[in-house]
């Protein structure tokens, strides 16, 4: 009782004492669940975005040099992307006294987006009013994206579409340069995604594609073609202090610790070793586990 533990069922103790690995859910378990935008990565920039936390202040660095995200860089119609192609709400709470807080309503990943996009001097409001959505398809793990119909008042409709690089840059044949449109170079993404990814960020891609007036979206008009590649995030979420103490206690007791999440490997990789997990050289990801017997 001393130590906290009391016991109804005797049984329980001697399972509990049989434990050789603990396998543990990384975001919200193993980290704090509060993510922060840090990388926006277009074919043209790679832009450091500075402040943590869901408050919306920081400015913008590409080159260790200030940067202002303006209208017509490709910087801005990413981050108008990840904004529109959002479920998530960011709540101030005590608007009017020194404590004023902003809080997330849904996924933090999302928050962290529009977030970002007030950094870049976006009013959330105001861009759902001028790019109403008409319809949506929401994430989920087998088809690893989510993507909005939204238009203009002109007329103009878009598809909007973030999620797994890997599987944006399937569906992707071309991508979109500060002036035009060109073919999809995978191979240089990947390695962009590779180098964000070591910094233990937790990695997002955005696409578009214009198409006819309608009012419907469909899982085939996503994935038929057409869609353009516009760049990365990178977004972090930091470890939880308990946690990395809790896994050197587990090693102390010889318990082994794996970390289970659908992030990339190598952030995978990088957020292990801040959290002082053993073997973090040996990363199995989801298609090689369905590979084995």
């Amino acid at each position: 009782a001393r130590r906290n533990a009391i016991i109804r069922r005797l049984p329980a103790v001697e399972t509990l004492g049989s434990v050789t690995t603990i396998c543990a859910d990384k975001t919200g378990t193993l980290t704090r669940n509060e993510m922060t935008a840090k990388t926006v990565r277009s074919g043209a920039r790679d832009i450091v975005v500075e402040g943590v936390g869901y408050e919306p202040k920081g400015g913008f660095t590409s080159d260790e040099k200030d940067l202002e995200i303006e209208k017509g860089m490709l910087a801005h119609e990413m981050i108008r992307a990840g904004l529109l192609c959002n479920d998530a709400e960011l709540v101030q709470k005590g608007e009017n006294s020194d404590k004023a807080s902003w809080e997330p309503e849904g996924d933090p990943t999302e928050a962290a987006l529009i977030v970002l996009a007030r950094k870049a001097g976006f009013d959330p409001d105001q861009e759902n009013k001028d790019y109403p959505r008409l319809d949506s398809i929401p994430f989920s793990s087998e088809r690893r994206y989510m993507a909005t119909l939204n238009h203009d008042h002109d007329g103009n409709h878009v598809v909007y579409v973030k999620g797994a690089p890997e599987r944006i840059l399937e569906m992707c044949a071309r991508e979109q340069g500060e002036e035009d449109t060109g073919d999809l170079d995978k191979d240089a993404w990947m390695e962009r995604a590779e180098k964000i990814a070591a910094r233990g960020q937790r990695l997002l891609a955005v696409a578009r594609k214009e198409v006819e007036q309608k009012s419907e979206l469909t899982e085939e008009e996503v994935e038929k073609g057409g869609l353009v590649f516009l760049g990365l995030f990178g977004l972090i979420d930091p470890p939880r202090d308990e946690a990395i103490e809790s896994v050197a206690v587990c090693h102390d007791a010889g318990i082994a610790v794996k970390m289970i999440t659908g992030d990339h490997a190598a952030t995978a990789r990088a957020v292990a070793k801040e959290l002082g997990l053993k073997h973090t050289d040996k990363v199995v990801t989801g298609r090689e586990l369905e590979d084995v017997s």
